[in-house]
């Protein structure tokens, strides 16, 4: 059901997420003084989903509005930077913020010195961090791409801003990724037309490495809407592209010498409908992204896991609430966690009429393991027995799914998403440690599915308590089983 991150019934846009590695910090655009005028408010949520903030705090207030806000961590602070509309101009102003949600610059870090800049996003090289942002300082109609570098202070290192792409042509939406030694900043450009997507490199002393840009997706129709993760050795850059019709999500590997390893770019999602504004991190073994997706005509945020070499693993929803879900963001927590923020429409809050967009959060894998079966549906039911338990070499896992909405190969070839069956065990943190595949089984009959206590890769998992659990989507049992070596 997903993290109501916020206590104020008013309506938030745009969250923006980042972790220190034990908590994560979330801030959006908030209108509880204004619907026409947006402050920057944040909240702390900690490793299992609680709320450490309630009520939460305010970044920034100042007049006629602040929107969209990015956040990154260098190791000891957050930095968030946000768009500040100062009387019909726009700026990039940002704050630093402990780990202890303390708002460490009041008066704010400014850090645009043209009249016109919108849309910041922001990474963390360790030693500083790299905003970029969309610049209408030499023209109008022309936009640019320019950065700038901060330390951990707040001092802006960069006042005069680093022109990053300012040929011919529109430049829209940038997005930013530290490598090892390296930002890499990819941005929407017209300099063939449509919008293409294009990258550059620049060093952690500010220097672009790349002033002609390096192209990454130049294929028919539009490529839009840029994210970045980093894996320890390469990027992976993924966008929203509509050479199919409609737009879907794409990707490609980059190499930190600028190489495009995917030059038709790897498809990720070509549903029907639009799939747009994605979000993508690394989550120490793949990469994690999450999406806006239209295939159900309302908006859910869906999900997908591409491995190192460029191969999608698996898709998945990563929430389906009533209402539109809008603008996710995902970050990678403590192992392989990862959280997405998002935008959530709601009806009621404690059954007071609401009727705003909140701001959420969901963990993927989940962070819980219910214990008890759900009350079964009329025409579901589980079966679920482990034997032994508990197990120190090996155990059998049988189960047997009675559905009346399908039975045999048209339960398993069924096309809705949301009801395919899925086999998930979790150590007693939460974390998924092993999935199996259940295509193959005979579910309304029965099968066995012997597991040695191993997780996804192989690795020998230590003794403790596990949960194992059968879901088809809409209706869910679950076990405990101990394993002891």
């Amino acid at each position: 059901q997903g993290i109501d991150v916020t206590t104020a019934a008013v309506f938030h846009d745009d969250p923006g997420i980042a972790c220190c590695g034990t908590n994560f910090l979330v801030a959006w655009g908030d209108y509880r003084y204004g619907l026409y005028s947006a402050d920057i408010y944040g909240a702390r949520v900690d490793s299992v989903g609680n709320l450490l903030d309630s009520p939460s705090f305010m970044l920034c207030a100042a007049p006629f509005g602040q929107y969209s806000p990015f956040i990154a961590f260098d190791g000891t602070n957050y930095c968030a930077v946000w768009t500040h509309n100062i009387g019909g101009a726009w700026a990039v102003k940002g704050t630093r913020v402990s780990t202890a949600g303390v708002v460490l610059d009041p008066s704010y870090i400014n850090i645009s010195t043209g009249g016109n800049a919108l849309s910041p996003q922001i990474a963390s090289g360790g030693s500083n961090f790299l905003t970029v942002w969309i610049d209408y300082t030499n023209s109008y109609t022309s936009p640019d791409i320019y950065g700038a570098r901060i330390d951990g202070s707040g001092n802006v290192l960069d006042p005069a801003g680093i022109t990053i792409s300012a040929l011919d042509g529109l430049e829209y939406a940038p997005s930013v990724c530290f490598g090892n030694t390296n930002y890499l900043v990819a941005w929407e450009d017209t300099r063939n037309g449509p919008y293409d997507v294009y990258c550059a490199r620049i060093d952690n002393n500010g220097i672009l490495l790349d002033p002609n840009g390096i192209a990454i997706a130049i294929a028919d129709s539009l490529q839009r809407n840029t994210t970045i993760a980093f894996d320890g050795s390469k990027y992976f850059v993924v966008w929203q592209d509509k050479r199919n019709g409609s737009y879907d999500i794409y990707g490609s590997r980059v190499t930190q010498d600028g190489v495009v390893l995917d030059p038709s770019g790897i498809p990720i999602i070509t549903a029907q409908c639009d799939q747009i504004n994605p979000s993508v991190a690394f989550d120490g073994l793949d990469y994690v992204m999450v999406w806006e997706d239209y295939r159900n005509a309302i908006s859910d945020i869906y999900g997908a896991r591409v491995n190192t070499s460029g191969i999608l693993i698996d898709s998945f929803i990563a929430t389906a609430q009533p209402g539109p879900q809008l603008n996710p963001k995902i970050t990678r927590g403590a192992s392989n966690q990862m959280i997405a923020t998002y935008c959530g429409w709601t009806d009621s809050i404690n059954t007071h009429p609401a009727s705003a967009m909140r701001t959420w959060a969901v963990f993927y894998p989940s962070t819980y393991i219910t214990e008890n079966a759900e009350p079964e549906a009329k025409n579901a039911h589980f079966d679920l027995t482990i034997q032994p338990n508990p197990f120190s070499k090996h155990t059998d896992i049988r189960f047997m799914i009675h559905d009346t909405r399908y039975t045999g190969e048209e339960f398993r070839n069924s096309n809705f998403e949301m009801r395919k069956p899925r086999l998930d065990i979790y150590d007693a943190t939460g974390r998924l440690v092993k999935s199996f595949d259940l295509e193959s089984c005979i579910l309304d009959r029965g099968s066995t599915i012997r597991w040695d206590g191993s997780d996804q890769i192989g690795r020998q998992l230590g003794s403790g308590v596990y949960f194992v659990e059968l879901r088809t989507g809409d209706h869910h049992t679950a076990e405990k089983i101990l394993l002891v070596r």
